[in-house]
This record gives C-alpha cells, sequence and structure tokens, in this order.
C-alpha cells in the first residue's frame, strides 16, 4: 500500500491510497481512490504522510495501520517556512 498526496506545493490537497499486487517487483499501482470524506480530508486533515506503521494488538492480534505525518502548520513560528523533520 501507497498512501500520498497529490502535489500542490505547499498547498493542502487529498491524501491518495493505492496498492500494487504482487510486491513492488511486478504489477501496476492501482489507485484506491481519496482517503476520508469531509472538508478535512480534502486539506489532507493538515497533515502530510509520511509512513503507515503496521502496528499489531498484542491482546487482539488484529492489525491496525497506524498513520504516521507532520501536522500542517502555515502561519507563524514553526510554520512551513521553518519546517523541518
Amino acid at each position: 500500500y501507497l498512501v500520498c498526496s497529490y502535489a500542490t506545493w505547499y498547498y493542502p490537497n487529498a491524501m491518495q491510497l493505492h496498492r500494487k499486487a504482487g510486491g513492488l517487483a511486478g504489477g501496476e499501482w492501482e489507485f484506491l481512490g481519496d482517503i476520508g470524506d469531509g472538508l478535512y480530508s480534502r486539506l489532507s486533515y493538515n497533515s502530510q504522510p509520511t509512513f503507515v506503521l503496521p502496528l499489531r494488538n498484542a491482546t487482539s492480534g488484529e492489525l491496525v495501520p497506524v498513520y504516521m505525518g507532520d501536522n500542517w502548520n502555515a502561519n507563524g513560528p514553526g510554520g512551513v517556512g521553518n519546517a523541518s523533520y
């Protein structure tokens, strides 16, 4: 699976979900759609994806995807102009 966002410079936009059958070595990427619904999903929840951590629940054994990304701050101290990872 691949989580990414559209390329619109520093402007927020929707996040996309893709998957590739057969692993990374073969096959085409399939676009599964934009993630979420409502206004904030179209603004990527003021975030930018970096990684999805597959976390296994120790009690139930269920695999839970945990979204990892930055928190978008367009203005003021700690804003985009001063952003770092």
